[in-house]
């Protein structure tokens, strides 16, 4: 057993093999701060930066597609742009509760049930209902849709990026 501040490091960390968890978590500490701080300074839309911050935590932290690196872009691709419509649905949805409760019940069994399908489908399904579920709890007007939309390609281009250089596990 090691003594001292490494021994105690090294114990924190004994049930992550290759500090695979540690890493994901370091990738997901730096480029979501970096990425609200810079679209609230340059952007000043706290509605962008909302979406910009909340989109590459999820896909950072929920989302890992494995295989090849061309197989993994596309899948990236088609979660980032198959958030879209529900980002779009949330958001018209989350001004009156009589509507968001049986579309969220409808968008949870259709993300949920997709999961048979493919098993990208499964490893985005939770990454792709937070996505919703951040639109809908935020009430806006059809108006803040352009700026939703705008913050989620933003993490989506910060956070695919990150996901494709910083693989965890390493493809």
């Amino acid at each position: 057993m090691r003594n001292g501040w490494s021994g105690r490091l090294a114990g924190a960390f004994s049930g992550d093999p290759g500090l695979i968890n540690l890493k994901a978590a370091v990738r997901v500490a730096v480029v979501a701060p970096v990425l609200l701080a810079v679209t609230y300074l340059v952007g000043g839309d706290v509605r962008l930066s909302l979406f910009a911050w909340f989109g590459s935590y999820v896909l950072l932290e929920f989302v890992e597609f494995t295989g090849p690196a061309s197989a993994r872009l596309m899948a990236y691709a088609a979660f980032a742009l198959g958030a879209v419509p529900l980002l779009v649905i949330g958001t018209l949805s989350s001004r009156s509760a009589w509507l968001a409760v049986p579309a969220t019940a409808l968008v949870a069994w259709v993300v949920l049930f997709s999961g048979v399908l493919n098993a990208y489908f499964a490893v985005a399904g939770q990454a792709t209902l937070m996505a919703f579920v951040l639109a809908v709890m935020t009430p806006g007007p059809a108006s803040a849709i352009p700026e939703r939309l705008a913050g989620w390609g933003i993490a989506m281009v910060a956070a695919v990026t990150t996901a494709m250089e910083i693989p965890f596990p390493p493809t």
